[in-house]
């Protein structure tokens, strides 16, 4: 059995300042060009904070969030001279504890949602759906269950590889949709892998 927590704090560990993962992703660029209406970021599981920085020098007031101590206190350090707010936190747990900062606001997932477990995926999505106003908006971005079996550079990873259709019936669940649902390869190539990825840009029904 896979323990995330401990996995997470080593990775970090090990691969906080690997430079070939500093640099922000494809993904936040697709965002930015799509929340000009939006301030307030939230990156959940902001791992090495490299897009949080990147939002925040597009003037957006971002809260990140993450599970690993380890990565929350290198992101405080790295961006001491930034009014970012990095908080250590279990994003299946009740997000309305961390989460104050005023709507519309942007919900930002990259790669988190295959690092959870099935019945995370359910609990997390349920939280947001809590907190989730008719004026947000949410942006997800994962490996979806078409990259099981594609090449990975960091093959020790816990993926869960879930289908979008699962995606939609967690939303469903809760109040949330997809206004926009997107798949497919050459979204996020990392050196020699390009997986096959699922974007969703996510409402609230009103």
């Amino acid at each position: 059995m896979v323990n995330l927590k401990n996995f997470w704090e080593k990775f970090y560990y090990k691969n906080y300042e690997l430079k070939h993962i500093s640099k922000n992703s494809p993904f936040s660029k697709f965002v930015l060009s799509r929340i000009e209406n939006y301030t307030n970021v939230i990156d959940l599981g902001c791992g090495n904070a490299r897009d949080s920085i990147f939002f925040y020098s597009k003037g957006k007031n971002v809260l990140g969030l993450d599970s690993s101590l380890q990565a929350i206190n290198s992101n405080i350090i790295k961006s001491k001279t930034k009014k970012i707010n990095f908080i250590k936190f279990d994003v299946t747990q009740n997000l309305s504890k961390v989460v104050n900062l005023k709507s519309p606001k942007c919900f930002y997932s990259r790669f988190l949602i295959h690092s959870l477990k099935p019945n995370m995926i359910k609990m997390h999505f349920k939280q947001l759906g809590k907190i989730f106003s008719k004026n947000d908006i949410m942006f997800i971005e994962y490996r979806s269950y078409e990259d099981k079996f594609r090449k990975k550079i960091f093959n020790n990873h816990y993926r869960n590889f879930m289908k979008t259709d699962q995606i939609e019936s967690f939303l469903n669940k809760n109040y949330l949709y997809s206004a926009l649902t997107i798949k497919g390869a050459g979204f996020a190539k990392f050196k020699s892998e390009n997986p096959f990825i699922a974007r969703h840009i996510i409402k609230r029904y009103k």
